[in-house]
């Protein structure tokens, strides 16, 4: 057996994944694989059901005491965008939402530089005295942190105050990543991970019940997710307080870290969410936070172990919509949950706060009180209670004929139930066509309308998933499939499908000029536009873009330039004639655009790319670069160019890696020596000016070394 089956058959003995194993699973099982064990992780909790609630969202302000780079929602006290909401008009908000069948109002912001917990308080009694049947699940523990400590109490004191207030449960945002490196890089001011945990901690002990996040797909590695998921894993063995896991993906839009991270593919997502539900064997439930996603590839998370998909939203939420993602306007409505569930086989059950089921048509949890903070209530299942017989002497003979008579009535009842086995179990075998299994095409290179064909001659069904634009393919042609061709799955499967679309989509290009070429190179990522050259001139304003154009015409502010996503700029950048070089930096190892990205923000430009032979164009979004043009750490002239050569052999990747290690050595080794040569002829100048000096007179020496034929000029 190999080490992958070795896993897979630990885990269906429902022993615990270690991080070793989490480790291989995750970089080599193929994914339709995790999904299968994801699944069957997910059917031991949830059965076949896929959980939602009626809810809404409040977020108090976007101003914040924090500047994380991955951040597109906070927003500076003078900035035209930033809101600020009193708790009176956050009160009125609640009120208009009060026929809304609503059981759950969601709080989060950012941490206020000014307020502390007594305002967090006010906040959720006013949220409470408009909703009552509502539960409050309010405030991250980054919030938390801040206000408390703000306020000069321990977090105990803290959780106290606002357990009075009415709040119910803790959501799980702010845990980012725990690793503190990277917690270093992306949110430095931030709450440790610690602290964050340690926040948790107490609400357990308070019996308020909480959610768990992690951020992932940005500068993270698989390890760090790992590590992040078995601290979160550890947390729960010894506290038992979280409710759901809710892995949230990076959004590059609008924030500093989409400079040098791009975003994951569905792929990854299907990957974290499997992987999340199989290493996490004690937090109940995994959530695929629909508003994050989109609701197309939420569904297909739930073939990856998910068994939530939150809640209704009513377009309540700002924060992934300011960050690019699908859904700027989140709103699910029932008959949509329904039908995502019933997509996947699974049925749609509503649930409050603590997933006790509320039946349909009941709306508000029936369990919520209406003053005061409420407790955790979980369904207890009491033994039924027989009636004891109320004649306690009968005829013997009564007696005997009853038995027989009873013996009669079993034995019926055992032969139908006999039947019944029989029939239910042959018509299982039918409908679920138990035993057999179709092999899955391979779509990729056919028409949609070839695939659909091809899926329904082996009794399965496509459904696109996602679109792309690819130059060089016919528009509806299949680029990429989950699950992948040869995999066999049962009758009946949906195939997803990525297709190339018939036409690039058309934005419109923001105007960069007057800005540092930082600053420019940000808003023309998230608006999809690259950077086709970046041209330096001699300017007092160095580093900063002096003129835009498109198409050889200028940008300006008044003009309404259109093109299409992925087309480029060019750039006339101010340059410092003392500073006109630049360092390469290292890009082997990068997928493509942080290499450009990486690139641009140097001030160098992107010359030929090219893919090694064998990589598909569908496996391209995986190739990382193994060969540049220029050598990392040399330093050239600003806009040199580099070109870039890609692949998806991680041997080559990592060989290519060590050479360029060894090659900055090389050329640091190089470049002191040239600094030493330099030394070294600037003091036999020296040398020489002076003993000029001292035969011949100041004027001789001005004569000889400052003439206009001199070489030393």
């Amino acid at each position: 057996m190999t080490n992958i089956d070795n896993i897979c058959s630990s885990l269906l003995r429902g022993e615990r994944l270690s991080a070793g194993d989490a480790l291989v699973l995750w970089r080599e099982a193929p994914l339709w694989l995790l999904g299968e064990l994801a699944c069957v992780a997910k059917r031991r909790v949830s059965g076949n059901k896929v959980y939602y609630n009626r809810n809404f969202h409040i977020e108090p302000t976007n101003q914040c005491a924090f500047s994380c780079r991955f951040c597109s929602y906070r927003r500076s006290a003078d900035s035209p965008e930033m809101w600020d909401h009193t708790p009176e008009e956050i009160e009125e908000e609640v009120r208009s939402r009060a026929g809304s069948g609503a059981g759950e109002v969601h709080i989060v912001g950012g941490a206020h530089p000014d307020r502390g917990v007594e305002y967090l308080a006010e906040i959720i009694r006013r949220v409470r005295k408009a909703m009552p049947q509502a539960t409050v699940k309010a405030f991250t523990a980054v919030e938390l942190h801040y206000a408390i400590n703000k306020s000069g109490m321990t977090v105990p004191e803290g959780l106290k105050m606002l357990r009075q207030a009415g709040l119910d449960a803790i959501p799980g945002g702010g845990a980012e990543i725990f690793d503190e490196e990277i917690r270093r890089r992306i949110c430095p001011e931030k709450c440790s991970a610690d602290e964050w945990l340690a926040i948790h901690a107490e609400a357990h002990k308070m019996g308020i019940r909480t959610n768990a996040t992690m951020l992932y797909g940005h500068i993270e590695s698989i390890e760090q997710r790992i590590d992040h998921l078995v601290r979160l894993r550890e947390q729960q063995d010894a506290t038992g307080g979280f409710d759901a896991f809710v892995p949230l993906k990076y959004r590059s839009s609008g924030n500093a870290l989409g400079e040098v991270a791009g975003e994951v593919p569905v792929t990854d997502d299907l990957r974290t969410l499997a992987m999340s539900r199989l290493i996490l064997d004690n937090i109940p439930h995994i959530k695929a936070y629909w508003v994050m996603y989109g609701k197309r590839i939420a569904e297909m998370a739930l073939a990856f172990g998910a068994d939530d998909i939150d809640g209704t939203i009513d377009d309540s939420t700002k924060i992934y919509s300011m960050a690019g993602a699908e859904e700027q306007h989140p709103t699910l409505t029932l008959s949509e949950i329904e039908r995502m569930a019933a997509n996947a086989g699974l049925q749609a059950v509503e649930r409050d706060t603590f997933y006790n089921e509320i039946e349909p048509g009941n709306g508000m949890n029936a369990n919520s009180e209406t003053n005061g903070p409420r407790t955790t209530q979980r369904p207890v299942h009491k033994p039924v209670q027989r009636p004891a017989s109320k004649s306690k002497n009968k005829n013997p003979k009564t007696v005997s004929q009853g038995c027989l008579l009873t013996l009669k009535h079993l034995c019926c009842i055992a032969a139908v139930l006999a039947l019944l086995f029989v029939v239910v179990y042959f018509s299982m075998q039918w409908g679920t066509r138990h035993g057999s299994r179709r092999t899955v095409p391979d779509f990729i290179g056919m028409t949609f309308d070839g695939a659909v064909r091809a899926a329904g001659e082996n009794g399965l069904e496509v459904e696109v998933s996602d679109s792309l634009y690819v130059s060089g393919y016919a528009g509806g042609i299949v680029l990429e499939q989950l699950p992948e061709g040869g995999v066999e799955v049962k009758p009946g499967r949906t195939i997803y499908v990525t297709i190339n679309a018939f036409n690039q989509k058309i934005v419109k290009i923001p105007y960069v000029a007057e800005r540092t070429l930082r600053q420019a190179k940000s808003m023309l990522e998230a608006a999809g536009i690259e950077i086709a050259y970046i041209e330096y001139v001699n300017d007092i304003a160095h580093n900063y873009v002096l003129a835009e154009y498109y198409n050889g015409m200028p940008v300006t502010p008044e003009s309404n330039v259109e093109g299409a996503i992925g087309t480029g700029v060019t750039l006339r950048v101010g340059m410092d004639e003392n500073n006109r070089t630049a360092s390469v930096p290292k890009l082997v190892g990068l997928p493509l655009p942080r290499a450009k990205s990486l690139l641009w923000e140097n001030g160098l430009n992107v010359d030929n790319v090219t893919y090694e032979a064998g990589v598909s164009r569908a496996e391209r979004s995986n190739a990382r670069v193994w060969f540049q043009s220029l050598d990392y750490g040399r330093r050239v002239g600003l806009g040199s160019k580099v070109s870039l050569k890609l692949t998806t052999d991680d041997e080559k990747i990592a060989s290519s890696s060590s050479s360029s290690e060894s090659m900055v050595v090389s050329i640091r080794e190089e470049q002191e020596r040239e600094e030493a040569i330099r030394r070294m002829v600037a003091d036999s100048v020296a040398r020489a000016e002076a003993e000029l000096r001292d035969a011949e007179g100041e004027d001789s020496v001005d004569d000889f070394f400052y003439n206009g034929d001199n070489f030393f000029m």
